[in-house]
C-alpha cells in the first residue's frame, strides 16, 4: 500500500488464475483496497497478453501500478 501510494515506484503483482493458494478473486480485493483512487483502478481497461496467437493471461494498470493474471498458471 505504502509503495503505490507514497512512491513513484512502478508496483507488480503477478496471480495464477489455477492459484488455489492465493486466489485470483482474494487477490483483486485485496489490490482494489490498496487504492486511494479505487474508481481510477476500477474504471482501466484489463488488456489481453497474447503470445504466438493464444491468451495467455491479462494485464491492468493504473498510475504506477500493474496486475497480470496469468492463464494456466498456479502459485507463483
Amino acid at each position: 500500500k505504502q509503495l503505490k501510494n507514497e512512491t513513484d515506484l512502478e508496483v507488480f503483482v503477478f496471480t495464477g488464475q489455477l492459484d488455489l493458494i492465493v486466489a485470483t478473486p482474494g487477490t483483486l480485493e485485496w489490490v482494489e483496497r490498496a487504492f486511494q483512487d479505487v474508481y481510477g483502478w476500477q474504471q482501466a481497461p484489463r488488456r489481453p497478453l497474447i503470445v504466438n496467437n493464444i491468451i495467455e493471461g491479462y494485464v491492468k494498470e493504473y498510475e504506477n501500478f500493474k496486475m497480470y493474471w496469468v492463464n494456466r498458471a498456479g502459485h507463483m
